[in-house]
């Protein structure tokens, strides 16, 4: 029952990440978001895409599920006004979410509420070498994800989804050749959003990101987030003669479980906001 590096549990949690990541502290993802502590800055614009549509190619983690675009000159996706300096290139896209449909398992919080999942789409500065070594070297799109047995699910969001169970176990990869237009879910809600300087959510916690979070959720129906609960944190093989196996997300205990675990609760507790400012483009 060997544990990996990291992950989310009672043993190689985040209690014990800091611990190999080379940071301050003072500007840690994700947090709580509480909107009266917020200020309005009338300079924040609506935030502006610029793409075509474009495929992408899975890979399960163990620890989350990776949409990596697959981009040419003829298929790009990028950002830029905003709260930003420059244009950002998209680079990758993944999902936190809970164990069940009811409970939390957003990384963000609004209030003290967390939503029952959230998106991240991962950006890079453009022509940035060092990217992580750069204070604003990514800016990471949070979209809370709301589950509802009959919502509808976003045709863009609901197309992701029904891509995860193609790598169910960990290590699995697949490409989808379907070309998306990814941005196009964003459109309803783009403009009403909270930014701050924080971090990577993950190791190294490279204090890097400027975060955008999206005030609105989307919703999803109970049958796309069940799509989730589809993929295992270990490989295919693995341990198959086990009566026993290591939970990488079990919070409490010894961390063990009686049948292969699957990825789930796979997000990071909110940490202090250390005197930052979190601004709002919205009134």
């Amino acid at each position: 029952m060997a544990a990996p590096q990291w992950d989310y549990s009672a043993i190689n949690g985040q209690h014990k990440w800091v611990e190999h990541c080379k940071i301050s502290g003072n500007r840690q993802s994700p947090i709580d978001i509480i909107h009266d502590q917020t200020v309005h800055d009338s300079n924040l614009q609506t935030l502006k895409f610029h793409s075509n549509k474009c495929s992408f190619e899975l890979l399960n983690k163990g620890v989350n599920v990776s949409f990596t675009p697959v981009q040419d000159k003829d298929n790009f996706m990028q950002i830029s006004s905003g709260p930003l300096d420059g244009v950002y290139d998209f680079k990758e896209c993944h999902f936190h979410w809970s164990r069940d449909n009811t409970t939390g398992g957003s990384e963000h919080l609004l209030n003290g509420n967390q939503a029952q999942a959230e998106l991240h789409l991962v950006h890079f500065k453009h022509d940035v070498n060092q990217p992580l070594e750069t204070g604003d070297g990514l800016c990471v799109l949070g979209i809370r994800l709301v589950c509802q047995k009959d919502a509808p699910t976003d045709p863009m969001l609901k197309h992701l989804l029904n891509l995860i169970p193609k790598v169910a176990y960990k290590g699995d990869q697949s490409k989808c050749e379907n070309q998306v237009a990814l941005y196009e879910m964003l459109n309803n809600i783009r403009e009403k959003y909270y930014t701050y300087d924080g971090s990577l959510t993950t190791p190294p916690l490279a204090e890097c990101v400027k975060w955008i979070v999206f005030s609105d959720v989307m919703t999803i129906s109970e049958d796309d987030f069940n799509h989730f609960h589809s993929v295992f944190a270990i490989g295919k093989g693995e341990d198959e003669s086990a009566k026993d196996f290591y939970d990488p997300f079990s919070r409490s205990g010894d961390c063990r479980c009686h049948g292969k675990p699957k990825i789930r609760d796979n997000y990071r507790d909110v940490c202090d906001l250390s005197g930052r400012q979190v601004r709002r483009s919205f009134k």
